[in-house]
């Protein structure tokens, strides 16, 4: 559904009591439960995912334009829009793979990272140009855009950390987990290392192959 929340003051039910109403409403093309909606920044397109890993692509007028199956099997999918670029969106799931995605004439598969544990969390950093996950081996990874190389790995929760904020000036990233809050440094702060983790990333017009990305385990500050 959507919602005007401006309208708030004119709405009313069946029963002429204030309510607030959606001003139109949209059938997922796959028919499955919706795991994450987000406009994009310049609110010219709505993105959805599914809990089966399908993901569906609407215009202003809520009009389907692309669909495409991101990932195979049920699992918890989530997505977000890249920040500064209308063009780039990036899924998770639960089933480990970190894609990203180019939404054009179509959709098409920019680049991916085979996630060691699965992710239940993702978030774009504007200021470092990257994406940072939670997984469920208790850590966030930061990794570098577009080339998804770990640049860093923080630890310090003993749970799943299943949400991630930004600060007010987006200079650090905040985590929780089911009993837990923590408050990490500043990116500008972070020294990044090197050390050789496997893994699969497959760029835009690229065949799947083998890379070396940097994997980094730190202490929580």
């Amino acid at each position: 559904y959507q919602w005007n929340i401006n309208d708030l003051d004119n709405d009313q039910d069946i029963h002429g009591n204030e309510a607030l109403l959606p001003i139109n409403a949209v059938y997922v093309e796959f028919g499955n439960s919706i795991s994450t909606v987000q406009w994009s920044n310049c609110k010219s397109k709505l993105a959805a995912i599914t809990e089966h890993g399908n993901m569906c692509i609407y215009d202003e007028q809520l009009n389907l334009s692309h669909k495409t199956k991101a990932y195979d099997g049920k699992c918890y999918a989530l997505l977000q829009w890249c920040p500064w670029d209308n063009e780039v969106i990036a899924t998770c799931c639960t089933d480990v793979d970190l894609k990203v995605w180019r939404v054009q004439q179509g959709i098409t598969l920019i680049t991916e990272v085979r996630h060691e544990y699965g992710v239940y969390n993702i978030k774009w950093i504007p200021s470092e140009n990257a994406i940072i996950t939670a997984d469920n081996n208790q850590q966030l990874i930061l990794w570098e855009y577009p080339s998804l190389r770990a640049l860093r790995t923080l630890k310090g929760h003993t749970d799943i950390p299943c949400q991630l904020a930004l600060n007010a000036d987006k200079s650090a990233i905040i985590s929780r987990s089911s009993h837990e809050i923590i408050f990490w440094e500043p990116f500008d702060e972070f020294e990044i290392q090197s050390a050789s983790q496997e893994g699969t990333s497959t760029e835009e017009g690229e065949d799947n192959g083998s890379d070396d990305v940097d994997d980094v385990d730190s202490d929580l500050w």
